[in-house]
């Protein structure tokens, strides 16, 4: 199970997974601390529709590479780089974690073969900046600040069909959308 929430009290997404009695919760707002009053959104959310309660949160303060559309970068100052402060990440919507495992592969090879390596990362990344300029120009501009529009979208052409066409756009058919390495059309043997 996992789900994304959009809501206008922040500026990015509440997300939550859960497998084999594990789950992971978290709030993101990037540039600033997530308000109380979206906390309390968030969790009066969980409760009502999916009947979670988890009161115990945790701030958090990180980083992540999407200040810029060059971002992505497995070596530097002579360090190899993996997962998210490599920029193997979907600077979309924030997904790392394929990223890290995919990028993670191609940080073992940087040890003995670095230029394989490197043509390896370009290729996995190579829909960042098409994402980047996307988020920037498009969702960050129209669609993020007016949520209430993207639910009704939703609800008028169907959950089911909302979720084929993010199977879709995941599956890399735009190059901006497909930005996540490990969704993409991308073969990692």
């Amino acid at each position: 199970m996992a789900w994304m929430w959009w809501d206008e009290c922040i500026n990015e997404y509440g997300y939550f997974s859960a497998v084999n009695g594990y789950y992971y919760d978290q709030l993101f707002n990037f540039g600033e601390p997530v308000s109380r009053e979206a906390l309390k959104k968030y969790v009066s959310f969980m409760a009502h529709h999916e009947g979670l309660e988890h009161q115990e949160w945790q701030p958090i303060t990180g980083a992540a590479p999407v200040a810029a559309p060059d971002n992505p970068r497995l070596f530097r100052r002579g360090a190899i780089m993996c997962g998210t402060i490599s920029g193997a990440m979907d600077p979309m919507l924030g997904f790392g974690i394929s990223g890290a495992l995919v990028s993670g592969k191609v940080a073992a090879l940087a040890v003995t073969d670095p230029d394989a390596a490197e043509a390896e990362f370009k290729r996995f990344v190579r829909h960042f900046k098409a994402s980047f300029y996307m988020k920037q120009l498009v969702w960050n501009r129209f669609i993020r600040p007016n949520v209430t529009a993207i639910a009704r979208s939703i609800n008028i052409v169907g959950v089911e069909r909302a979720e084929w066409l993010g199977r879709f756009f995941g599956a890399g058919h735009l190059p901006a959308t497909s930005a996540v390495p490990g969704f993409g059309p991308i073969n990692c043997s």
